[in-house]
């Protein structure tokens, strides 16, 4: 679903996911895909098997720090946190 979506994976740091888009919007719909397309699959399974992730959008430059946590840590399971960078970039 990245890669559909214009995105690349770029490190897998721990069991988290790093991927870069060229474009926001298409970050976003590949979150909310990756998400419908995961809801289903937890269907009748018990709370413990079941696959949960949360999905934090950063719209800025890498550098060296750690993004992760913080996008991570607001975000409950099954929703898409965008970052502060992200409604600056949306289109008047």
């Amino acid at each position: 679903m990245i890669a559909r979506h214009g995105g690349r994976i770029f490190g897998t740091p721990g069991d988290s996911v790093m991927a870069e888009f060229t474009s926001a919007v298409e970050a976003v719909q590949a979150a909310v895909e990756i998400q419908e397309e995961l809801a289903p699959l937890n269907t009748g399974l018990a709370e413990d098997q079941q696959i949960l992730l949360r999905i934090g959008i950063n719209l800025s430059d890498v550098v060296i720090q750690r993004v992760g946590p913080q996008l991570e840590s607001p975000c409950t399971t099954t929703y898409v946190l965008p970052s502060d960078f992200l409604p600056a970039a949306r289109p008047s």
